[in-house]
C-alpha cells in the first residue's frame, strides 16, 4: 500500500498545480517539459539543466510515470520541476484511522482490510525524488501539467486551478497527480519576483485518472520569480541569468512568453494524516511557461492605484 501513497505523497512538490480555459484575468501555467531534460536528475546544486546533473542512469524518472521505472523506465521527455522528500519516519500506517502514525505491524494500524504498516525507507535511504510535468495516464481534470492563477489588486494572484502530474518516486507504483487545496496565497503579478503559499491534495493513479485521494499538504511556500522573455535581469532559485536564459530557449519560448521559476522547502507537520509524510523535510522547484501577456493581464486588474509591486527591469 505503501508504494500506492508514497509516489504521490512524495509529490509534494510543491507546488502550484482541472484545466481551466482561459478567460480575461486568468492566466493558465504549462509545466515545462523537454526531450533535452528526460536523463537529467538535480545534483548538489539542487537544480535540473546544470553541469553537476545525475547520470543517466539514475534518472529513468524524469520524466516517466511507468511502473518500476527506476530500473526499467525510459523516459521521452524531462522536467526542471520537481520535489525532494527526506522520511524520518521507519514505518508509518498508510490508511485507515491511525494513516501517518508510527507502526511496527499491521495490527498497530487498526487490524483491518486497509490498516497496513508500510516501510518509509523505500527509495534511497528514506530520500525520494519526484519530477512535474503532464501525466499521460491522467491527463485532464488531475493531471494536465498546468495551474491557473487569477490576478487581484493588491499586486498578487489566487490560484484557481492546478493538475500537476507526477512521475514515479520510489517503488513500482508508477505516478500520481496533486491537484489545489482549500488555501492559496499569493503576491507579486506579472514580471518580477513572486510568491505563494499553497495547500496541496496528493492523488495515486494506482485508481484510473489519479482518483484515490492520498492527503493533503499544508502550507507549501514558494518564491522565485516571473520573466517576460527575453528579458532577464535577475536569476531565481540559484540558476544564473544565463541559466534562466537557457531554459526559455530549452523551452521554446518566443516573443509575448513568460517563465516562472519558484522554490521552496520546509518540515511538513507531525500531525498529517498521510502515511509516511509526518514531519518530512521537502525541497521543491517549478518552472512553467505561459503564453498569455501576463504583464496586461495583471495590469487589467491592478490599476496602479493600488500596485504594490515593482515591474521586472526597474526594480
Amino acid at each position: 500500500m505503501k508504494k500506492e501513497f508514497v509516489v504521490v505523497l512524495l509529490a509534494i512538490g510543491f507546488i502550484f498545480a482541472g484545466v481551466m480555459t482561459a478567460t480575461a484575468g486568468t492566466v493558465k501555467w504549462t509545466i515545462i517539459e523537454t526531450t533535452t531534460m528526460a536523463s537529467h536528475q538535480p545534483g548538489a546544486d539542487g537544480l535540473i539543466g546544470t553541469a553537476d546533473d545525475g547520470a543517466a542512469g539514475t534518472t529513468r524518472c524524469n520524466y516517466s510515470n511507468a511502473t518500476s521505472c527506476l530500473t526499467t523506465g525510459v523516459p521521452t521527455t524531462g522536467s526542471y520541476s520537481y520535489a525532494l522528500l527526506q522520511f524520518y519516519q521507519e514505518s508509518s500506517c498508510a490508511l485507515g484511522n491511525k494513516s501517518g502514525q508510527t507502526c511496527t505491524t499491521n495490527a498497530d494500524c487498526g487490524g483491518g482490510l486497509l490498516d497496513v504498516c508500510v516501510d518509509c525507507n523505500t527509495g534511497l535511504g528514506g530520500v525520494s525524488l519526484a519530477y512535474f510535468a503532464k501525466n499521460p495516464t491522467a491527463p485532464a481534470a488531475k493531471g494536465a501539467g498546468t495551474m491557473t492563477a487569477d490576478p487581484v489588486c493588491d499586486n498578487g494572484f489566487d490560484y484557481k486551478a492546478m493538475a500537476i502530474g507526477t512521475s514515479e518516486a520510489v517503488g513500482a507504483d508508477g505516478g500520481g497527480c496533486m491537484t489545489l487545496g482549500a488555501f492559496n496565497s499569493s503576491t507579486g503579478c506579472g514580471a518580477g519576483t513572486v510568491s505563494s503559499d499553497t495547500d496541496l491534495k496528493l492523488w495515486t493513479s494506482t485508481i484510473p485518472n489519479c482518483g484515490f485521494e492520498a492527503g493533503t499538504m499544508p502550507s507549501i511556500a514558494l518564491s522565485g520569480r516571473i520573466y517576460a522573455y527575453p528579458t532577464v535581469s535577475a536569476g531565481a532559485c540559484n540558476y544564473t541569468t544565463t541559466q534562466i536564459s537557457n531554459i526559455m530557449t530549452d523551452a521554446g519560448l518566443v516573443a509575448g512568453n513568460y517563465l516562472f521559476v519558484a522554490c521552496g522547502n520546509g518540515t511538513l507537520p507531525t500531525n498529517l494524516k498521510s502515511g509516511c509524510l509526518p514531519g518530512a523535510d521537502w525541497d521543491s522547484i517549478l518552472v512553467a511557461k505561459a503564453t498569455v501577456n501576463v504583464d496586461s493581464t495583471c495590469a487589467s486588474e491592478c490599476p496602479s492605484s493600488c500596485m504594490a509591486g515593482t515591474a521586472e527591469g526597474v526594480e
